[in-house]
């Protein structure tokens, strides 16, 4: 049976590294890209987060000097997840 379902977000904190980084958790192993500036499609925009662990499940920006970000992941079978705006509060 194919996967059909996108993946979720299921944490978003900040890390203790300094500049403390934007990082958020996914349900399952794929990609994630950000944006500080607007939603944006998957394919077209966003910057490729870092990936953090040897599952795929969990990212760090590469912007870090924002309140909010716009996230967007996709899974290994290509299911796109809708964009996500967070807010951050302010460190």
């Amino acid at each position: 049976e194919q996967d059909v379902s996108p993946p979720f977000i299921t944490k978003v904190y900040r890390d203790s590294s300094e500049p403390p980084q934007f990082v958020v958790e996914i349900n399952e192993p794929g990609e994630c890209k950000d944006s500080v500036e607007d939603k944006f499609d998957y394919s077209t925009g966003g910057n490729l987060m870092n990936v953090l662990d040897t599952e795929g499940k969990r990212f760090s920006s590469t912007n870090y000097n924002s309140n909010i970000y716009y996230v967007v992941c996709r899974d290994k079978f290509g299911n796109t997840m809708s964009p996500a705006a967070i807010q951050l509060a302010e460190v």
